[in-house]
């Protein structure tokens, strides 16, 4: 009898299972494709049309913004003739007025000296330095400057003159005796820049500066100078200002620190 009775449950059981499992499977396949409705993943065709039309219509949308801007950009960078740069003042269609002006690069040279500098006229393309007529006030104060380095102001068409001095009085007087090493700049066969003489006449556009013979150079204690380097010519504005730091243009600064003749790192 017990037996028997086990035998029944088992039985039950077994009988059950398939029949659960019969009943999930059936749902998976409902759950697929509806034969009474028509449904497929519970959407009926024309949900789905509009599903797919919705989807094509937004990607569609998406991929061609972004096309639109993939173009435009490389319209703003390259323009119609790849062998010429658009960022150019005079002759493209984009001229926000950023690059309207060389500025200047300085850097440490160790080779010619432990406290030498070059100092160049950055690349800036179809633009020629102009000269100061005899009546701008700026001639003035760039024969002023040139004197602080024992230099003479000597004008030559289109020559950049380069002056370098510190940020605060006492910096300044910390780089008295300064001096370049040649010309206070580059003459004006150096521009326009292009990409025929971008790295041909780079040397033709830096000038070294020489600090080995100023006060700081025979300080013995670490003095930490923020040296400021100016370029001049009629069409560089000292009065507009880079935005994120105040600095007016068409210039450069680099901190250092300097201790027993060294430039300390």
């Amino acid at each position: 009898m017990g037996s028997k009775t086990e035998t029944l449950k088992k039985t039950f059981c077994v009988s059950t299972i398939k029949k659960n499992l019969g009943i999930g499977f059936n749902n998976i396949l409902t759950f697929i494709f509806n034969p009474k409705t028509c449904e497929i993943f519970t959407r009926t065709p024309r949900d789905w049309f509009y599903i797919i039309l919705f989807l094509l219509a937004i990607w569609s949308f998406i991929f061609l913004y972004f096309l639109l801007m993939w173009m435009l950009f490389y319209y703003v960078q390259y323009g119609s003739d790849d062998s010429s740069p658009v960022w150019t003042r005079w002759t493209s269609l984009v001229s926000p007025g950023i690059l309207n002006q060389p500025d200047l690069s300085i850097k440490h040279e160790p080779e010619l000296c432990a406290l030498c500098f070059s100092v160049t006229v950055n690349c800036l393309f179809n633009w020629t330095p102009e000269s100061f007529s005899q009546d701008d006030p700026r001639r003035e104060t760039l024969e002023k400057e040139l004197a602080k380095m024992n230099y003479t102001f000597e004008p030559e068409d289109g020559f950049v003159h380069i002056t370098c001095t510190g940020s605060s009085s006492i910096e300044r007087s910390s780089l008295e005796g300064s001096a370049f090493i040649g010309l206070p700049g580059c003459s004006k066969s150096a521009f326009p820049c292009s990409l025929e003489t971008l790295k041909t006449l780079a040397r033709n556009r830096t000038t070294y500066l020489d600090l080995s013979k100023s006060k700081a150079a025979r300080l013995k204690e670490v003095s930490e100078i923020t040296l400021m380097c100016t370029a001049w010519a009629n069409n560089i504005d000292h009065t507009e200002v880079i935005a994120y730091n105040g600095r007016p243009r068409g210039g450069a600064q680099l901190a250092i620190k300097v201790g027993g003749g060294l430039l300390i790192k």
